[in-house]
C-alpha cells in the first residue's frame, strides 16, 4: 500500500488524450493514473496500490482530507498501513526496505535481475524500485510467518 500526501495533480495533453498523474510529499515519483482523472486534489492524503512501474490501481485509491493515522506525516514508499503508529513496525520494515535495497543492487551487479539492462534509462528507476517493493514485501512476510 501506498501513502501521503498529494502535492502535485498534473493533467498533461498527449496527442489529443489527457493522461493524469500524481506526486506524494517526500518521494520525486509520478504516480500515473493513464486516462483517468483522480479522484482527489493536492493537499489531500491517500492511500493506493499500484503496480512496479508506478500505474495506480484507480479503484484502490482512498481519500481523507487530513491524516487519519493520528498526525504522523505518511512516507511516499510504500509503508504497510499497519505500521503507521507503530515504532517497532516502522524499524522491521526499514531493515526490510534496506535489505531489499542491498539484494536488488546485489542482483543488478551480477546481471540476475530480468530486462534490467534492456530497459530504457528513464524507466530504470521505476523498474529497480518496482523490485525493490517486491523484495522489501517479501522479506516482510517471511518475518512475519518467523514471529
Amino acid at each position: 500500500m501506498n501513502q501521503g500526501k498529494v502535492i502535485l495533480k498534473s493533467g498533461k495533453d498527449f496527442h489529443g488524450v489527457m493522461l493524469w498523474s500524481f506526486q506524494i510529499e517526500g518521494s520525486r515519483r509520478f504516480w500515473r493514473c493513464g486516462r483517468n482523472e483522480p479522484p482527489f486534489e493536492e493537499d489531500q492524503w491517500i492511500q493506493f496500490e499500484a503496480d512496479a512501474s508506478g500505474n495506480v490501481d484507480m479503484d484502490s485509491i482512498v481519500v481523507s482530507d487530513s491524516n487519519s493515522a493520528g498526525g504522523s506525516t505518511p512516507t511516499a514508499t510504500s509503508t504497510p498501513s499497519s505500521t503507521v503508529g507503530d515504532v517497532g513496525a516502522r524499524l522491521r520494515y526499514q531493515a526490510a526496505r534496506r535489505d531489499a535495497t542491498r539484494i536488488v543492487v546485489a542482483a543488478l551487479h551480477t546481471d540476475h535481475l530480468p530486462h534490467a539492462s534492456n530497459v530504457a534509462k528513464g524507466k530504470r528507476l521505476g523498474l529497480l524500485e518496482g523490485y525493490v517493493e517486491q523484495v522489501t514485501k517479501a522479506l516482510l512476510e517471511q518475518e512475519e510467518k518467523n514471529l
